[in-house]
């Protein structure tokens, strides 16, 4: 994986930086929060998006692919919405 990305400096120069692997990975997820995305929206399986509770952390650690429960983008997305 490999992003490009431009930008500007403070003195409104251009510059342009091309990140590969992990690195890529990092500028993207920072890049995404810039636009409002976040992790759960990038996850495009339903399954790979879990529900985890704060005390559960330790065990979800130990076993991440056995998690039984999942979230929905639709449950995601209602997490999201204000609450009147």
């Amino acid at each position: 994986m490999a992003v490009k990305i431009r930008a500007y400096t403070v003195d409104g120069q251009q510059v342009e930086r091309i990140f590969e692997g992990f690195t890529a990975r990092i500028a993207q997820h920072e890049i995404d929060h810039l636009s409002g995305i976040r992790f759960p929206e990038r996850i495009t399986h339903d399954n790979r998006r879990h529900w985890v509770h704060a005390e559960e952390i330790e065990s979800y650690v130990k076993h991440p692919r056995d998690w039984p429960r999942v979230c929905t983008l639709d449950q995601w997305n209602a997490l999201k919405q204000p609450r009147v």
